[in-house]
C-alpha cells in the first residue's frame, strides 16, 4: 500500500471509534498515525526539558570563552611587564631606603652638629653662631633647621660649604647673607642648614 493509499485509509477511519484498550486491534495507518504522535511527543519533550537547556549553558559558555579570550588580549601586555615592575619597585624601594638612610635620627642630631663644627674648623673659619630651630613638621618629614653666623676668607668659606655638601647625612644649605667684617678681608656668612628626618620606619 503506498502513502497516498496510506492516506486516503486514514483520513476514513473514524477517530471516535478508536479505543486505545485495544491499539492492537486498530487499523495499520492509525497505528502508523499515533506511533508517529508520540515520537513527535517524545522528540518535543527531549529538546524543551534537554536539548534547549543545554544549547542555552553552550551559548552562555561560549560568551564567557569571547570575554575570556578578550580580557587575557587586553592584559596580556600588563601581565609580561609583571617581571619588569616588580624589579624596578624593588630598585625604588632600594634606593628610597638608601636615601632614609642620609637622614639623621634623633640621637644622631647633635653628632651632625659636631660634624659641621668640624668641617668649618678644618676650612679656618671661627663660629659665631651654630643654632638649632624647631623643628617644622611636614606630611612625611621633619625639617631641622640650623641657624650659622660664621666667619673667615672667601675661599674658606668656599671649602665650607664644598664640605658640608660631602657630609655622609643630607643637609641643603639656604637664605645666604655674606658681607664684609669692618675694613679686612674676612667675610661674615649667615645661612640655614637644614636637614631632615623621616617619621616613618627605615628598615635596619
Amino acid at each position: 500500500m503506498g502513502i497516498r493509499d496510506q492516506l486516503q485509509a486514514l483520513n476514513e477511519i473514524d477517530v471516535a471509534e478508536l479505543d486505545l484498550s485495544e491499539v492492537g486491534r486498530w487499523p495499520t495507518p492509525a497505528r502508523w498515525a499515533l506511533g508517529g504522535l508520540v515520537l513527535a511527543l517524545t522528540l518535543f519533550a527531549g529538546y524543551v526539558l534537554f536539548l534547549a537547556p543545554a544549547q542555552e549553558v553552550l551559548a552562555q559558555a561560549q560568551r564567557e570563552e569571547v570575554q575570556l579570550r578578550e580580557a587575557i588580549e587586553t592584559q596580556a601586555p600588563y601581565a609580561a611587564a609583571v617581571p619588569q615592575l616588580r624589579a624596578q619597585q624593588g630598585e625604588i624601594a632600594e634606593r628610597l631606603d638608601r636615601l632614609l638612610r642620609q637622614l639623621p635620627s634623633e640621637t644622631e642630631v647633635p653628632a651632625l652638629l659636631e660634624d659641621i663644627s668640624r668641617v668649618g674648623a678644618e676650612s679656618g673659619l671661627r663660629f659665631r653662631a651654630i643654632d638649632l630651630k624647631p623643628a617644622r613638621e611636614e606630611p612625611y618629614y621633619d625639617v631641622l633647621p640650623l641657624e650659622i653666623r660664621l666667619e673667615g676668607g672667601y675661599h674658606d668659606l668656599a671649602r665650607f660649604l664644598s664640605g658640608i655638601s660631602g657630609l655622609s647625612r643630607i643637609v641643603t644649605l639656604h637664605d645666604f647673607s655674606l658681607r664684609p667684617v669692618d675694613s679686612s678681608e674676612r667675610l661674615l656668612l649667615q645661612l640655614e642648614a637644614r636637614t631632615y628626618r623621616y617619621r616613618g620606619e627605615v628598615t635596619p
